[in-house]
């Protein structure tokens, strides 16, 4: 019996014993086919560091292999996650050949990565969604997938070499106010991505439920193909490939609802009969919006449409998403900017809308809590548009804290929805101002500081027991700093944000809901 294998069966004892993390630091193990091995966490390190497997491994913890050292599988080995709680992936630049998602943590993000991971023969995607947390999931040539489901799907950028048909198994999970009650809801969304490239290259998407970022969706001046009324400002997809994509496919799942109720990919207006799919279009940016056209398949609660080809130069970028030719489809058109200016002690607060549909007034609502707002003033809205239109509003009174604003618009039928509240500070002071919101919040916090003294401040998140969950480093640009912290995977419960900056310190509650 060599050193190896005598290495593994020390591993099956301890690990069956204890479910513990094996830590190797520059030594070589071996973990033969034919092999039971249990155990929770790895941490594989060293310059001569290899951890090699030829036989099926559950991991129920976290994977961390910290280059230079690797780790390696024969024929028959491949690897589970199938933890209960959130398991983080480093690769450390080694590849998974079979790697299989089945973690039945309740958080929103089961699977978070801390550097590319790479897939060389397949990933089965079964539960648990992935977060690449800014890194990639890249599918080597010649690899393949499942496409996913509402519960296990990737959430981030995805990449694939090679030239042949592949669907990248993406979606979002996320908070939007698409009720218009001015309270974000969490949306999880799986919309697979289908490409051809025209040769041998590396294609990547990353699927954003949100129209941030996102060119005019609305037709204004030319910038739309003349078969289309406009493009849906739900959702899109980044697409970046350095060769053509003969064919696209774009596909809306798990979409059904009960009559008046949400329709996530917008393919109606609260009632799915009114689907039409000969309205519906596949569209890319490309300077203006130019209309692919596509048949839809399917039906309102799950289908597809799919065309082609779409041009591509040396590593171009493209938006694509779904159209709509004669408005029939509503895709809908929301609320384009909501903004505020500090301007001589008052509040300048501006918004523009793309289209009105029997709108009557726009009411402009003002906290100082986040919570209690009031009305404040009321301008009059356009009716019926389908032009780009500007409106503003001014806050006579600046009080000297963090004021907050949102809009109620008002149809003629006495119907109301609200956007999005705004935060604004506007008094000169010479002391340091932090505004976190919203609070209570559900996924997302943002943060702000204002004056800050020093040119870095740093945010530090921790439970009420006092463990440290978040920290980040953020440059002061000319005193302030703002940063937007996804934290769907806590518990709701009370946390706690310090902000830190030179000598200053403050420490705010927040309640996670």
């Amino acid at each position: 019996m060599n050193k190896h294998i005598l290495i593994a069966l020390f591993l099956v004892i301890t690990g069956i014993l204890h479910s513990q993390t094996i830590v190797n630091s520059g030594a070589k193990i071996n973990v033969p086919s034919g092999t039971y091995l249990i155990f929770k966490n790895l941490n594989n390190s060293g310059d001569n560091a290899s951890f090699y497997y030829n036989t099926n491994i559950s991991v129920s913890g976290n994977w961390t292999n910290v280059s230079p050292a690797v780790f390696s599988n024969g024929a028959n080995g491949a690897v589970t996650f199938n933890g209960s709680e959130v398991q983080t992936i480093q690769s450390g630049g080694s590849s998974f050949k079979t790697l299989s998602i089945n973690n039945s943590a309740a958080a929103s993000h089961a699977i978070v990565l801390s550097d590319d991971l790479s897939i060389a023969t397949q990933l089965n995607l079964t539960d648990g969604v992935i977060n690449t947390a800014g890194n990639k999931v890249i599918f080597l040539d010649g690899s393949a997938t499942t496409t996913g489901s509402m519960n296990s799907f990737i959430d981030g950028n995805v990449q694939k070499n090679g030239s042949t048909a592949f669907t990248f198994p993406v979606g979002n999970i996320t908070q939007r106010d698409l009720d218009g009650d001015s309270n974000p809801e969490n949306y999880v969304v799986w919309a697979p991505f289908a490409a051809t490239p025209a040769s041998s290259a590396s294609v990547q998407v990353h699927y954003k439920f949100s129209n941030e970022g996102m060119p005019d969706w609305w037709e204004h001046g030319g910038n739309m193909d003349t078969d289309l009324h406009h493009v849906s400002d739900r959702e899109h997809w980044v697409v970046n490939s350095p060769v053509n994509l003969t064919s696209v496919t774009l596909y809306w799942k798990n979409n059904a609802h009960a009559l008046g109720e949400i329709c996530i990919h917008s393919l109606c207006a609260g009632d799915d009969s009114d689907y039409d799919p000969a309205d519906l279009s596949l569209t890319y940016y490309d300077g203006m919006w130019v209309d692919l056209g596509g048949t839809a398949q399917g039906n309102h609660n799950e289908g597809y449409i799919s065309s082609g080809p779409i041009p591509f130069s040396s590593k171009g970028t493209k938006v694509v998403t779904f159209g709509s030719k004669n408005d029939i489809d509503p895709l809908p058109v929301e609320l384009v900017s909501f903004s505020s200016i500090c301007h001589n002690e008052t509040v300048l607060l501006e918004w523009q809308t793309a289209s009105e549909i029997n709108s009557a007034y726009f009411v402009i609502e003002k906290s100082l809590n986040a919570i209690d707002f009031e009305e404040i003033g009321r301008i009059p809205a356009a009716g019926n548009s389908n032009e780009l239109l500007y409106y503003n509003f001014t806050d006579l009174r600046n009080e000297h804290t963090a004021k907050y604003y949102r809009l109620k618009t008002v149809d003629i039928d006495g119907s109301f929805e609200y956007s999005n509240s705004l935060v604004a500070y506007c008094y000169e002071v010479s002391n340091p101002v932090v505004m976190v919101y919203p609070n209570p919040f559900r996924d997302i916090l943002y943060i702000k500081g204002e004056n800050m003294n020093g040119e870095q401040s740093q945010v530090l998140i921790y439970d009420m027991l006092g463990k440290l969950l978040y920290a980040e480093k953020l440059d002061n640009s000319y005193g302030s700093f703002g940063t937007e912290i996804h934290l769907g995977h806590l518990c709701p419960a009370m946390y706690a944000v310090k902000v830190v900056c030179s000598d200053f310190t403050q420490t705010i509650k927040i309640d996670k809901h």
